[in-house]
């Protein structure tokens, strides 16, 4: 909420001729980029992603002179510039063994945007804040942090990504408890690899061993513990999960008296 109530500020402040940097924070896959992208469209003006292997050259000033070239670009067709995945392109000045192209290339960025202040929108992005140099982030009027989605955000990504295909009632919420941790790409990933195309693919144990097979997320340790417990645990957990008795029966072949016997052992 507060990084939409930021952007819906920055667009009006645009429409009244005012000019703001922004600087994307958060890990890889929560959004940064789409949202850049996103905003650009609302903007009405082209994103000009700057990739630094493109523009970076060991010799003495020919990176200078590409970026310098690439910002002109951007200012000739009236778009924003877009430094993805900052931290890559300007560490910090500070590091030890840097090489002295790169702090040239901060250098003469610095100088660049000056330059270019007020003249074009300028948004970053970075995975790593702490890399970035200090006085390359004090250019950026406005600061949006991304994190990983919470349990509602998560469950409503899920339900939105399956929504065209039937499924039992404790599919969505074994994802969504089980992936704990995720990010959107790692959702996006994973949901695209889930086969869920036909009935048989819904049994239980098909579900949790096809998550575990291509999950290759740190949170894969949840998914294998979880997979190796005992079906009094799961059933537990199913039940913490808000999953009916009845239909946490039928996943076991059991019947609910035995769910709520196993469910009565969870120490008070």
């Amino acid at each position: 909420p507060q990084n939409l109530n930021s952007i819906m500020e920055y667009i009006k402040l645009y429409k009244n001729n005012v000019i703001e940097n922004i600087l994307f924070i958060g890990p890889s896959g929560t959004g940064k980029t789409m949202t850049a992208a996103w905003l650009s469209g609302i903007l009405g003006l082209p994103l000009f992603r700057l990739s630094f292997p493109k523009i970076f050259d060991s010799f003495l000033g020919k990176t200078a002179r590409n970026l310098s070239g690439a910002l002109k670009e951007v200012v000739e067709n009236n778009g924003i510039l877009f430094l993805d995945e900052m931290d890559a392109i300007l560490r910090s000045r500070e590091m030890k063994n840097d090489h002295g192209e790169m702090q040239r290339t901060v250098n003469m960025l610095l100088m660049e945007l000056d330059n270019y202040s007020q003249k074009f929108p300028i948004f970053a992005a970075t995975n790593l804040y702490s890399y970035v140099d200090k006085a390359v982030s004090r250019r950026f009027h406005r600061i949006l942090f991304f994190d990983v989605p919470n349990n509602f955000l998560r469950e409503r990504f899920i339900r939105m990504k399956l929504s065209s295909t039937s499924l039992p009632p404790y599919v969505v919420p074994l994802l969504n408890n089980l992936c704990e941790g995720f990010s959107y790409a790692h959702l996006e990933i994973m949901l695209k690899k889930l086969s869920l195309d036909n009935k048989s693919n819904f049994e239980w144990f098909n579900i949790i061993q096809q998550l575990h097979s291509i999950s290759s997320h740190e949170q894969n340790n949840r998914i294998t513990d979880f997979l190796n417990s005992s079906i009094e645990t799961q059933t537990q957990k199913l039940v913490e999960w808000d999953v009916e008795k009845q239909c946490i029966a039928s996943i076991f072949n059991v019947s609910e008296a035995l769910v709520s016997r196993w469910v009565s052992k969870v120490p008070s």
